[in-house]
């Protein structure tokens, strides 16, 4: 596979993503209301670690690339920098 095959294929990859994306948060705004959000996202968490599971199984994803996504999440949830708890100064506990 060529490097501009690979390339495209990386960037339907990601229209696909974002497409997929768009539909998710279309669906938000109701679940949240109906959940709330700390049980939207411990849903979200099941549903992502068993579907890792699945690929895995299947031989369609292998422990570097689920490790890979997995990093992915707490690089997404964590950001540059981890969220401080309110009232506590850097470096130490709640």
């Amino acid at each position: 596979m060529t490097e501009e095959a690979r390339a495209a294929g990386a960037a339907d990859f990601y229209d696909e993503v974002g497409a997929c994306l768009e539909d998710l948060n279309a669906m938000l705004p109701e679940l949240t209301a109906r959940y709330g959000l700390t049980i939207l996202v411990g849903a979200m968490a099941e549903q992502v670690g068993g579907a890792l599971q699945a690929l895995r199984r299947k031989k369609l994803c292998d422990d570097h690339l689920t490790g890979m996504a997995i990093e992915r999440i707490a690089t997404r949830a964590f950001g540059p920098h981890p969220a401080q708890v309110q009232g506590s100064e850097p470096g130490q506990g709640p």
